[in-house]
């Protein structure tokens, strides 16, 4: 007689609300498998599951060793999943395909001293290693626990302990867990690492400017587009053809990059009254990534003492959003830069600009921007 011997089985880590029930109390997200991806040289076989996560299975220790959300979770069909010659898995989920692989020089991996999921009863004392693999360890690490259950049918709840919080890495950078407190249930363990135990204040400050940054050009576009879009509607709706912009759409236009302008420039910035400096290596890398003219200088170059950068233009003036912006707000924008930087404009709102720094914002954006107007050549207009 035929029969089906069981080599090795692991179950999926996520309760499922539809189909757990009283008949079915341990009822869970199925895998979505077509074709496995497995990998001998790991002995490891990746899988997607309907829980919108893909997993890795070890099967030296028959547990799921490593996991990567790729959606919410919204059921899946089955799906092919492959291996690349470089080792990067290939996956399909939510109609989307996904390749995953690892960050060179950064790495963190969990392991069980009980891993294989049969094999653990409720008493046991288990003991988690957190073995941070960078070349230098940095930051911390937090163990949590999370148990799914479901209440009622199609239901699905979760419960989340903490089971260490922001634990540093010893010298060999592993952080070890011992616990014989878990109860009867299906324990979904997973570490997070933080790489510094506070935020840059750098790195927020960068960002807060590209956000504001953002959303002005984002307006400039609208506005821009709005105001050219309802001036041909009007002109075709009178059955003329207008030879210039209305006082309104000039208006418009106008205001929109004004605002952009003055922000580019700088013009509203608070004084500092003391440095500031981060707690990474943010800043550093930030400076380094920006194109730089003849003599190394760049407009991500901070200052950080007196003020945000030490050439107070902003680096977004090389962003692809700002490109895109309609020709006519370009213009515009191209023109009235000129103006204040070679000093031919003397609004109070550019006072903070010394002839130095218009001089070196000049100079650096002649060399790194491309695209400038003709007029922006070295002779100029």
């Amino acid at each position: 007689m035929l029969i089906m011997r069981e080599v090795l089985t692991v179950i999926g880590p996520t309760a499922d609300p539809e189909n757990r029930s009283a008949s079915l109390p341990y009822a869970v997200r199925e895998w979505c498998i077509n074709t496995a991806a497995v990998n001998p040289a790991t002995h490891s076989v990746f899988v997607p599951s309907e829980d919108g996560h893909i997993y890795r299975w070890d099967l030296v220790s028959n547990s799921l060793t490593q996991f990567l959300q790729l959606n919410p979770g919204i059921g899946e069909p089955y799906v092919p999943s492959i291996v690349g010659p470089d080792g990067a898995v290939f996956t399909l989920n939510g109609g989307t395909l996904s390749a995953m692989g690892n960050l060179n020089g950064v790495g963190v991996a969990l392991t069980s001293s009980i891993p294989d999921v049969r094999r653990v009863v409720t008493g046991d004392s288990l003991t988690l290693t957190v073995a941070v693999t960078d070349t230098a360890p940095t930051g911390t690490v937090t163990l949590q626990d999370t148990v799914y259950s479901v209440p009622s049918p199609g239901v699905l709840n979760s419960r989340t302990t903490t089971l260490l919080s922001n634990a540093t890495p010893d010298l060999n950078g592993q952080v070890i867990f011992s616990t014989s407190a878990l109860a009867a249930d299906k324990h979904f363990i997973t570490v997070t690492r933080y790489l510094t135990p506070d935020s840059d204040l750098v790195a927020l400050m960068i960002l807060a400017h590209q956000t504001r940054l953002h959303n002005l050009i984002s307006r400039v576009n609208w506005e821009t587009r709005l105001a050219l879009d309802q001036e041909a509607s009007m002109s075709e709706s009178l059955g003329v053809q207008a030879a210039t912009w209305s006082g309104s759409t000039r208006d418009r236009i106008y205001s929109a990059v004004e605002k952009l302008l003055r922000s580019m420039l700088f013009t509203d910035e608070i004084p500092r009254e003391a440095p500031v400096q981060g707690t990474s290596a943010f800043a550093m890398e930030f400076a380094a990534a920006g194109p730089r003219d003849k003599i190394g200088r760049s407009l991500r170059d901070l200052d950080l003492k007196r003020r945000m950068f030490r050439y107070p233009c902003s680096f977004l003036i090389y962003s692809e959003a700002f490109d895109a912006l309609p020709k006519a707000a370009l213009d515009y924008f191209y023109r009235r830069l000129w103006d204040v930087l070679n000093g031919k404009d003397k609004d109070n709102a550019f006072a903070t600009l010394t002839t130095s720094d218009r001089k070196a914002i000049l100079d650096i954006l002649r060399e790194t921007k491309a695209n400038l107007p003709g007029y922006w050549g070295a002779s100029g207009e």
